[in-house]
């Protein structure tokens, strides 16, 4: 077995098979399906989205490094929740080719932020301690905190969160100490790692021309207006080379508790500064970086130095709107949560390029840094971030550089100059005279001059440490001294302080190179001094022959040389990211020896300059920020490009660095060639299939990935590169190959599609050939393909591995089963079977609709995904399909497959990238639970009629392509007659192809036909067409049960309810001719029905009359008697209010009193308020107005009570309100009755405008006292008389709270009705709408008034549509509603839309055929309760429902215990029931003495006149097939229907109707029921 997990909460298992593939056959003539293969690039944005929609959608994962934590230890996490962000959004909208309209944006900030509080006070419910961070709702959707160690699994149980991941700390991505640049054939080339050897500081000055910046300056292409975000550890904002071009920033490090030595404002973006290091932290850490920083203002610098100073220090992008982030704090470091906030900061505030010269974490594409990458670029900012300094082997890169979206850079040399002289020593007879190599020198200072003339040379003991230079005098000197122990900077920083003024330092016994010179290069620094790399040979000599005495040197001849550059620096960290296998770096650029700007904290010093502010540093870090700066360039210049544009054309326009050394790993496209991007107009893009509209898809990844193939046979495999050229011909394109690794004959030719061609375009077919060869790990070929036209050439770098495997293909795709059905009740099998060859990667099986092949989220065809996974091996499987799928609809959970035409498509990415995608379908697939809709008469000898079903409008679509069936062949129908009692054996008849059906049918002796439809799905209808009905009587008594206090007194009232044939009810009040005796006549007397409550205690009151016996329970209580309890409470615990405007606070005094009873009242006006900082807002009698952006707090004082504290926060733009409102603040209701309540938000827009929604179905509602009345969804049930509220909990807010008190005597119940609620009209169109007052009298008598004239009718947009006096008139095409206000009631609305043309429809549902009803057998567990209870006077059933009916079995010994118990049996089935009094059960139970099956059905009325679904009720004599019908029962049943108001007209009477009879029976309605009686069995319906 396989077992593999899904993106889907279950888990899908596929087992090993071989099975055949089965095929569909079509003819010339007839359309194709238009099925083409999903491109590669497609594939990998969905897979992109998948990605975090797997996290947003699955189960709850808790990181491997957070599992099996305990105890007290604060660990800091970031916190996934599962609504997706703004930017995420943004990008599935882009999939679509839409954009998100501000309006949803809005929305979507404010779902995030509402499930981020949700979520954070589960957390304190749940009592998980934590201290809150950051918060993020545009590229990310969760929040950092610090929890306990031993509550971090427990995070998982709380609704809504969907990952928790490690905060983990990330630095800045500059090389450590103890690195340095070693030179190799004249070239400074190699960056190893040493112990005890120095960091190689950062080259500026050179990179400007070396890269060809000037060129865009002299073309004003200098990056104005541009935004730039440098997140790193902050900037120098005094340096004069930022003057006039810094806009400010944001901090991001918090300095809590004693980490710092002071606070820091949440908009100081300053460097980490000396005066922030506390007495307890060292200057410098184990890693080797100083407390204070200065890594951000170097970035800053080599971006946008504005060139304010005499040494050619200038950035690339110098008139950019430059902000900073501060992410990373003291020592270099800071935490994830901290840069994802900042990344989130800067899509809000629009930034065009941000610059993360840091990482830090594991080489893998998703956490949420990568996240929040890939959505920051999807959203239209342009992320640029360095891979790291762990080079130079393959996979060292890490986050956030992984991110499969942003642009990852590496690092490479600019030229360099070497120096070097003629050095001569004299000492006792000791002469010296060699040409010595520098290894640096003193930036800004001639050389010549500083090494004019002859100075003493002294001999450093030891390695030249501090402790060492105390032991001689070096102070005008040169200083000799040994390589070890410490780092070359740090012997040359000893040496300055000590007074040299030149050191020559020598190589050791354990030095490389030794005994030759260290062949190490330093470059230039103001801090440093001319030092030279000597020989350990010449070195010893030289300290030998002066020994503790001094000898002379002199310095003459010297020469310089200058390297070519562009090489790759080997401590740039390499691809390829995982798991994805994408190639990384993007590209490379200079960033070894880079001269920019630092800090010199002036703000904390105030006498400190910035004449020598600036130094050179190597590393990722250096380099990301010139790439940051290029781009920057080609958004003035193209400010139409997004950010993939900006992308391809960095990648497209690289330079081929030297491909004998370096691969696509190594340097990814190139280095970055800034002219050339700036204008890039010619491009390639590799593809691999055309899109199901027949047009090409952009590949934005450039490369050509032929992967692992096999060369056990002749191979040849063909590519294809999409040529865009948007000045020239593209069809004069030529194509190169230059191939830098080959392996046997293998070749790549490049040939031009034809077919495929225009001006702007050409489609280049590439096909790699190869012999069969026998190979061996190791064996490629690789090399760069090269695209001209005319003087303009862009690359693609291709690879193929020869150790891999033969191209994937998937084979035998099969599906045992085509005809499939969901239903609860009727479950389908098929297995899905198929076969793949090789390993694939992102894999999915979707479905496709072949009746709306341009629909989904998508807009491809595709409505969501049976399976999707991350890696599947090669091997054959299986997938039953089980009817569950995940739409691809943001959202949208796990469910049902809807009943549709489909294909079911299996597509991959292929690990060996041979081909890059492969897939496969099975189809047509018919997915259909539903039942055939069934009408039909008997006339004349013949039996007529129709069938609508899907399958009939599946079979027209399916013959465009050949693909039609018999529809006999789906829907098998037949029918069965009724004589003399007995059904005889169905008889098949054959149905036309539209459905239609005629047979000739004798009816003599005929009582009843039935008409049998199933389809091949397995669904089954059944219709009766005639039977017959008789009269009924059954009992009724006011009450089913007592609950009395001592003193109490009520009256029972029985009713005998006659039930003719023509459906005519009468009501006798019976209550004098029946006999009622008490159980116990020490709790309770009752004469004529008349009660008393005596004592305390449970007993019973039996009624009789004639055959009619009922048991009620009685419940009598003593008064309860405390004292009342008073406390206070404010509607809101937090405000958020933008500048100028208001919101009211209200104070409720919640009194509880003696009896349980609880009792609110607004007591705003007692309450005294103010404003802790009343600069922010002022507050008057509890209206809160803000003035200015700030946090502080509302105070609320309660005389003789605690200060109520109130949390404001005001920003500058002003905020939506949003507030909530129940339908009744108060209600009054008699025992018995109900009432729904409706809960409504409203939200206060900034521009005035009010929107209103329902929100009941989303509402908690609860009573104080559940034994007064009971609340569900809002609909409160009075059970007894008293007083108590019903809470109201909407999700996030404090609980409303509405009065309720229910009377012993029944209450006029009023409410209101709208003829409508949604109301379609067309232009120029009116209707009108109408209120009615419907007051139900305790009696049930119903009163209904038209209360339209006194009713306020108001359209929110009457540009579409106005109203007056509820008359509509329709103007133009739109959606709107219509605010329609009662006196005395809260404001509904009615949802408006307007049409060009009105639009009807053909009424017909989606009925299908029914099936086998399900089975409910009854047992003792079921029944033993209500036996036992003898308060109890029925046994009560809960059938479960299903679509098909439900077969209800009573056994007769079941019968007999409930007959003796004199019990009567009530059925739920869903909201109807089904009533036998005893009297009824027991006469059932010696009429029949037998088993007995009660069948119970649901389904859609086919009646005009119905305002209810249609139940059909069936008994039978005995169980199973020997079960024999019959239909008519002496008693009264009592039988009760939920009825659909909407449809129920104001001026007409509710009545059943039995359809096979066509009789009518009179009916009681109220509160959406009906309740009526009958003595047979049949289909009933409520109609009007």
């Amino acid at each position: 077995m396989k077992f593999f997990s899904s993106i889907l909460a279950l888990l899908m298992v596929f087992s090993m098979f071989v099975s055949p593939l089965s095929a569909f056959a079509k003819s010339e003539q007839e359309q194709t399906l238009n099925k083409t293969l999903q491109d590669e690039s497609t594939l990998q944005v969905k897979a992109a989205v998948a990605e975090q929609l797997k996290i947003l959608e699955g189960e709850p994962t808790l990181h491997k490094e957070l599992e099996g934590l305990s105890g007290n230890e604060d660990v800091p996490v970031i916190v996934h929740l599962s609504e997706k962000p703004v930017a995420l959004e943004m990008g599935i909208k882009k999939l679509a080719g839409d954009e998100l309209s501000s309006a949803e944006t809005k929305k979507i900030k404010k779902e995030v932020r509402a499930q981020q509080t949700f979520v954070k006070k589960e957390m304190n419910v749940n009592k998980i301690s934590f201290k809150e961070g950051f918060s993020y709702d545009t590229v990310l959707n969760g929040f950092s905190a610090t929890v306990k160690a031993k509550d971090v699994k427990q995070l998982l149980t709380v609704e809504g969160v969907t990952l928790v991941e490690p905060d983990v700390t990330v630095y800045a991505s500059e090389r450590s100490k103890g690195a340095f640049n070693k030179k190799v054939d004249g070239k400074f080339d190699k960056v190893v790692k040493e112990e005890q050897d120095d960091a190689v500081q950062p080259l500026m000055d050179t990179s400007i021309p070396f890269l060809g910046i000037e060129k865009l300056w002299d073309e004003g292409i200098e990056g104005k207006g541009v935004k730039v975000a440098v997140l790193d550890t902050g900037i120098d904002a005094d340096h004069p080379d930022f003057e006039g071009i810094y806009k400010g920033g944001k901090n991001f490090i918090p300095h809590t508790g004693n980490d710092y030595a002071r606070d820091r404002a949440d908009d100081d973006a300053s460097e980490t500064s000396p005066l922030d290091r506390p007495e307890h932290r060292p200057e410098v850490n184990e890693r080797g970086s100083t407390f204070y920083t200065s890594h951000g203002t170097h970035v800053a610098g080599t971006i946008a130095a504005i060139g304010n100073n005499p040494y050619g220090v200038k950035g690339i992008a110098p008139k950019v709107d430059l902000y900073a982030y501060r992410v990373l704090g003291a020592y270099g470091s800071g935490a994830t949560s901290g840069i994802i906030a900042a990344i989130d900061e800067s899509v809000k505030e629009n930034m065009d390029v941000i610059n993360l010269s840091l990482g830090g974490g594991s080489n893998a594409e998703t956490d949420g840094a990568s996240f929040a990458i890939n959505n920051a670029m999807m959203a239209g900012t342009i992320g640029v971030i360095a891979t790291g300094n762990s080079g130079p082997n393959r996979g060292t890169m890490g986050t956030p550089s992984t991110a499969r979206l942003g642009i990852a850079v590496g690092n490479t040399t600019n030229p360099e100059t070497e120096y070097s002289a003629e050095v001569s020593v004299q000492a006792d007879g000791f002469n010296y005279q060699e040409r010595v190599q520098l290894m640096a020198t003193t930036f800004g200072q001639d050389i010549h001059e500083q090494l004019t003339g002859e100075y003493d040379i002294v001999a450093v003991p030891g390695f030249g440490t501090e402790a060492d230079f105390e032991k001689v005098d070096v102070k005008g000197k040169v200083a000799l001294i040994s390589r070890g122990e410490l780092a070359f900077v740090d012997k040359i920083a000893n040496a300055k302080d000590a007074g040299a003024v030149a050191t020559i330092i020598h190589n050791f016994k354990d030095g490389s190179n030794a005994p030759g010179i260290s062949d190490v290069f330093l470059g230039d620094a103001f801090e440093f001094l001319p030092s030279f790399d000597m020989s350990q040979t010449d070195g010893e000599k030289i300290r030998k022959a002066i020994g503790d005495g001094k000898g002379t040197i002199t310095f003459t001849n010297i020469e310089h040389n200058q390297s070519s550059g562009d090489e790759v620096n080997d401590s740039s960290s390499r691809g390829p990211s995982t798991p994805n296998f994408d190639i990384k770096p993007d590209v490379v650029a200079p960033g070894t020896n880079i001269m920019s700007t630092i800090p010199m904290y002036q703000a904390d010093f105030p006498d400190a300059t910035y004449e020598e502010a600036y130094s050179r540093k190597t590393g990722t870090s250096m380099a990301t920020p010139h790439v940051a700066g290029v781009a920057a360039l080609i958004k003035q210049a193209n400010p139409t490009w997004d950010a993939f544009d900006v992308k391809v054309a960095l990648s497209n326009t690289a330079k081929i660095l030297n491909t004998e050394k370096y691969d696509v790993f190594d340097q990814g496209a190139g280095r970055v060639q800034p002219y050339e991007a700036v204008h890039a107009n010619l491009f390639a893009y590799a593809i691999d299939t055309a899109n199901n509209d027949g047009e090409t898809v952009e590949n934005l990844k450039g490369t050509v990935t032929f992967g692992p193939q096999s060369l056990e046979e002749d191979l040849s495999i063909t590519k294809q590169i999409l040529v865009k050229d948007s000045v020239g011909n593209a069809q004069d394109v030529k194509a190169t190959v230059d191939v830098i690794k080959s392996f046997g004959d293998a070749t790549l030719t490049i040939e031009k599609d034809e077919t495929n061609a225009s001006k702007g375009e050409q489609l280049l077919n590439v096909t790699l050939t190869a012999s069969k060869a026998s190979t061996e790990n190791g064996d490629e070929f690789l090399g760069y393909i090269h695209i001209q036209n005319g003087d303009r050439e862009v690359s693609l770098p291709f690879a193929a591995d020869f150790g891999g495997e033969a191209p994937t293909a998937i084979q035998d795709m099969a599906l045992t089963n085509t005809d499939l059905s969901f239903h609860e009740d009727v479950k389908s099998t098929s297995t899905l079977t198929f076969t793949i060859t090789g390993d694939v990667a992102t894999n999915y099986i979707e479905l496709w609709d072949i009746m709306n092949p341009e629909g989904g989220e998508y807009g491809d065809g595709y409505i969501g995904y049976l399976h999707a996974s991350n890696a599947l091996a090669a091997g054959s499987y299986k997938l039953d399909i089980d009817g569950e799928y995940k739409p691809w609809a943001a959202n949208e959970p796990v469910q049902t497959i809807p009943d549709g035409l489909y294909t079911i498509d299996f597509t991959a990415l292929t690990m060996s990238g041979n081909p890059p995608t492969i897939g496969d379908y099975v189809g047509p697939v018919i997915v259909k639970s539903t039942k055939p809709e069934i009408e039909g008469t008997v006339e004349d000898g013949k039996l007529t009629g129709q069938l609508s079903d899907p399958y009939i409008a599946f079979n027209e679509e399916l013959a465009k392509y050949g693909m039609d069936y018999d529809l006999n062949e789906k829907l098998q129908a037949s029918y069965i007659v009724t004589k003399e009692g007995k059904e005889e054996e169905a008889v098949p008849f054959e149905i036309e192809q539209d459905g239609t059906f005629s047979v000739d049918l004798d009816v003599t002796g005929v009582t009843g036909v039935v008409i049998h439809v199933q389809d091949a799905a397995g669904n089954q209808q059944t219709k009766t067409v005639y039977e017959g009905a008789e009269d009924r009587v059954h009992y009724q008594i006011n009450h089913e049960k007592l609950a009395l206090e001592v003193g109490e007194t009520t009256q029972l009232t029985v009713t005998e309810v006659t039930t003719h044939e023509d459906g005519s009810t009468v009501e006798v009040d019976v209550t004098e001719e029946s006999t009622f005796d008490s159980a116990d006549d020490h709790i309770v007397t009752v004469e004529s029905g008349h009660v008393t409550a005596l004592t305390a205690g449970t007993t019973e009151v039996t009624v009789r009359y004639e055959d009619f016996t009922q048991l009620i329970p009685v419940e009598v209580k003593e008064p309860e008697k405390t004292e009342d309890v008073v406390t206070y409470a404010v509607n809101k615990k937090s405000l958020e209010l933008g500048t100028g405007q208001q919101e009211q606070l209200i104070v409720t005094e919640k009194t509880v009193k003696p009896d349980g009873t609880v009792l609110y009242k607004d007591v705003t006006d007692k309450g005294k308020y103010n404003v802790v900082d009343n600069r922010i807002a002022t507050v008057k009698k509890g209206l809160v107005t803000a003035h200015r952006a700030g946090k502080t707090q509302v105070r609320v004082k309660i005389p003789g009570e605690d200060t109520i504290l109130v949390y404001l926060e005001v920003k500058e733009a002003p905020q939506d309100i949003v507030t909530y409102k129940v339908s009744k603040k108060d209600l009054s209701l008699g025992v018995g009755q109900q009432e729904q309540l409706v809960v409504t938000e409203v939200t206060e827009k900034v521009d005035g405008s009010t929107t209103e929604k329902d929100i009941t179905p989303k509402t908690k509602f609860s009573v104080v006292n559940n034994q007064i009345a009971t609340v569900k969804k809002g609909l409160v049930t009075a059970h007894q008389a008293g007083k108590t509220q019903v809470r109201v909990k909407v999700p996030g807010e404090d609980t409303i709270f509405v009065y309720l008190e229910v009377k012993e005597v029944p209450q006029d119940l009023v409410t209101y009705e709208l003829s409508e609620t949604n109301v379609q009209m067309a232009v120029g169109e009116q209707k009108q709408l109408k209120v009615t007052e419907v007051t139900t009298k305790p009696n049930g008598e119903v009163v209904e008034k038209d209360v339209t004239i006194s009713t306020t009718f108001k359209v929110v947009n009457n540009s579409i549509a106005k109203v007056q006096n509820g008359l509509l008139t329709a103007y133009d095409t739109g959606k709107t509603q219509v605010l329609v206000t009662i006196p005395n009631e809260e404001t509904t609305f009615v949802y408006l839309e307007v049409t060009e043309a009105s639009e009807g429809g053909d009424g017909n549902g989606d009925e299908g055929e029914e099936a086998t009803p399900g089975t409910f057998t009854v047992t003792e567990a079921h029944i033993a309760d209500d036996l036992a209870n003898k308060d109890a006077a029925t046994v009560t059933l809960d059938i479960p429902t299903n679509q098909e009916g439900t077969a209800v079995q009573f056994s007769k010994e079941i019968i007999g215990e409930i007959a003796t118990k004199k019990k009567g049996v009530t059925f739920t089935y869903g909201d109807a029931s089904f009533s036998m009094k005893p009297t009824v059960f027991r006469q059932l139970s010696a009429a029949v003495r037998d088993d007995v099956t009660v069948s119970l059905k649901e389904q859609v009325a086919a009646i005009e006149s119905a305002v209810s679904a249609t139940y059909i009720l069936q008994l039978e004599k005995g169980i199973g097939e020997a079960a024999q019908q019959f239909n008519k029962f002496t008693t009264d049943m009592d039988i009760t229907l939920p009825v659909d108001d909407s449809k129920v007209a104001n001026d007409q009477e509710i009545i059943a109707y039995e359809k096979n009879t066509d009789k009518t029976y009179a009916a009681t309605y109220q509160d959406d029921y009906i309740t009526f009686n009958v003595k047979a069995t049949g289909e009933f319906t409520a109609i009007q």
